[in-house]
């Protein structure tokens, strides 16, 4: 078993508290876990601290006996893989003596996103499995040596700790004051999930909080008196040999609902891929290819369309309706909306309709500019000329109406909308 940052920390404790001298393959595979391989020491600890201080958060509590570090992907900093990076996902260690790093939880493996510098769709691999991604928090389970239970982590920080407008809170170690975290554990309680983990000690298990809104809408912490709203889902989990099982696999070791697992069987990578990037209703599918059983590739696919389709649903947007409409989803846009405001929905997507077709027949009309530079709107301008040079009337219609939409209420977005559709169908 291999967990990268175990590997990493319990080396530089070593060289740094113990004052070991390592030979010039241990340094090599230092720096080949922190993405840098070199045979110089020196510059093997540059590397880490340049890892751990701008790539890797590490939120650590402590007293005069012991350390426990949790260590996860800063969300601020460029997507970058390698080794160390895999297992910056919610990885927990406790540190007692020099020299003596042992893990405690031991989260799935990062996923890599298609589209990030590198990351590419293998060509000599084959697809083990894939399942959609849930929107909502990360949240681990694992049983903790020092407090002799089950207990649960986000990916980010411990059960004592808890984000207070950017500075980080911690209590004592064992008081749950995470929000997330206590949310997890009073579900756990009372469906016997807790029950059900018996017997699993030496594995780490990995769910996803679900709310009444996803993730991506950025709804505030859970309230835990409320736990009743939120639901758990099992995506995956880490034997104690260091065997990552998925969630085709995990439903054969534990009785739990489990995030959707998608049929891969006579089924191409790119008609994966397709199927992912054209989905309203899911954030992202994960693959996951042969090879590695630790820390596999897994690769995370994200839809072209989700965040427009939330925004349409939880806030009746009506820039993420006409960015739907582009795409032809202007149907699948109204579905979405709130049964009260369908009827406003249905006529912003005619308007759009209506004004993609004069934007069209009118592109390289001079009142067309006259027009667009009334309006207003800082860079249409520019937009307009962009789109007769390259002649692509519909980008602009998109560009023109999202323009219009944002930051408006969806009764708002359809007055003015109408008004531009009656003023271009005017020009002669």
């Amino acid at each position: 078993m291999v967990n990268w940052i175990w590997f990493v920390e319990k080396k530089v404790d070593e060289w740094l508290g113990l004052g070991k001298e390592p030979d010039e393959k241990e340094v090599w595979n230092v720096g080949f876990a922190l993405g840098s391989p070199s045979k110089k020491k020196d510059y093997v600890l540059s590397r880490y601290n340049d890892v751990f201080n701008r790539y890797v958060q590490k939120q650590c509590w402590e007293d005069v006996e012991k350390r426990i570090c949790i260590y996860s992907w800063n969300p601020r900093a460029y997507k970058r893989y390698f080794p160390v990076a895999f297992n910056a996902n919610g990885t927990i260690l406790l540190f007692t003596e020099p020299g003596k790093v042992e893990i405690i939880s031991y989260p799935i493996t990062r996923a890599q996103d298609l589209g990030v510098r590198g990351v590419n769709i293998p060509e000599d691999r084959e697809v083990v499995e894939a399942s959609w991604r849930i929107d909502g928090w990360q949240i681990n389970f694992y049983y903790d040596p020092i407090l002799k239970k089950w207990m649960a982590s986000t990916k980010y920080v411990l059960h004592n700790m808890r984000w207070e407008k950017r500075r980080l809170e911690m209590g004592e170690y064992g008081e749950v004051i995470n929000p997330y975290v206590e949310t997890a554990l009073k579900i756990a309680e009372s469906n016997g999930l807790l029950d059900k983990l018996r017997g699993f000690e030496k594995w780490t298990f990995t769910f996803v909080l679900i709310g009444p809104e996803p993730a991506i809408t950025k709804p505030l912490p859970p309230d835990p008196d409320h736990y009743e709203d939120y639901k758990l889902y099992l995506v995956g989990a880490r034997r104690d040999t260091g065997e990552l099982i998925g969630p085709s696999k995990i439903k054969e070791i534990i009785d739990y609902p489990h995030v959707p697992v998608v049929e891969v069987k006579g089924k191409s990578v790119e008609d994966l891929v397709r199927t992912a990037k054209n989905t309203l209703n899911y954030r992202s599918m994960f693959i996951r290819f042969s090879g590695d059983p630790e820390n596999p590739l897994i690769i995370e696919v994200p839809s072209k369309y989700y965040a427009e389709a939330m925004n349409v649903k939880y806030f009746s947007d009506p820039k993420s309706i006409v960015v739907l409409a582009s795409e032809g989803l202007g149907d699948k846009a109204v579905e979405l909306v709130y049964e009260g405001l369908r009827k406003d929905a249905e006529e912003l997507v005619k308007l759009y309709g209506s004004l993609e077709k004069l934007v069209e027949d009118k592109l390289f009309s001079e009142s067309l500019r006259e027009v667009i530079s009334s309006l207003g709107y800082r860079g249409l301008v520019g937009e307009l000329e962009s789109a007769r040079r390259k002649n692509t009337p519909k980008r602009f219609a998109k560009k023109l109406a999202a323009t219009i939409c944002s930051d408006k209420v969806l009764g708002q977005a359809v007055g003015e909308l109408r008004s531009l559709v009656e003023k271009l169908k005017e020009i002669q």
